[in-house]
């Protein structure tokens, strides 16, 4: 019994030592798409990433990211109503082989915080979402690796949300492009 313990411990030790924790800061553009899109304008996001590599190709994480959108009507951007969407998601990413450009696929999903606030109020509102995802990894030395991706979130909205004259009553969706430094410890 002793033996196998050890063995087990042992190998959980080797396991964690050749383990690689990364840390993802991104800024990119968030494109609204589908209903929101007659509301809102491009926006805004930044996150963080927290991934750890179980081994070569398969990568665990967690993620927090927020999305900002201003409306725009007709063209004009009025800035009476602000969208604010927050995903805190857990992520599964696998790297295909490759030997400087890495790509990638994945997939988050978790809890999507929702804020719009217009003419004096505000609503707030938690959903759950996924989205699927696109990237690629760029190597730049040992520890330090180029990030970007594209995300396609899908918010399961199972309400309808009054703003005014407009209702969502519909899955909230958006596209960010995302950009940032992949740090490896």
């Amino acid at each position: 019994m002793k033996k196998i313990i050890f063995t087990i411990c042992l190998i959980g030790l080797f396991a964690t030592a050749q383990a690689q924790v990364s840390i993802t800061p991104r800024l990119g553009l968030s494109m609204p798409q589908g209903l929101i899109d007659n509301v809102a304008g491009n926006g805004f996001g930044y996150g963080l990433d927290l991934d750890y590599a179980i081994n070569d190709n398969l990568r665990v994480g967690a993620s927090f990211s927020q999305h900002r959108f201003n409306d725009e009507i007709a063209g004009f951007s009025f800035n009476m109503i602000d969208f604010s969407i927050s995903p805190i998601t857990a992520s599964v990413k696998y790297v295909l082989p490759g030997a400087k450009l890495r790509p990638y696929i994945g997939l988050e999903g978790g809890l999507y915080n929702f804020k719009v606030g217009a003419a004096g109020f505000n609503i707030t509102r938690e959903y759950w979402g996924l989205a699927p995802s696109l990237g690629v990894l760029y190597p730049v030395s040992e520890r330090i690796d180029f990030f970007a991706n594209a995300q396609y979130h899908i918010m399961y909205v199972n309400e309808t949300i009054p703003i005014a004259d407009f209702n969502i009553n519909q899955n909230i969706k958006f596209v960010p492009v995302n950009l940032g430094i992949s740090f490896k410890f």
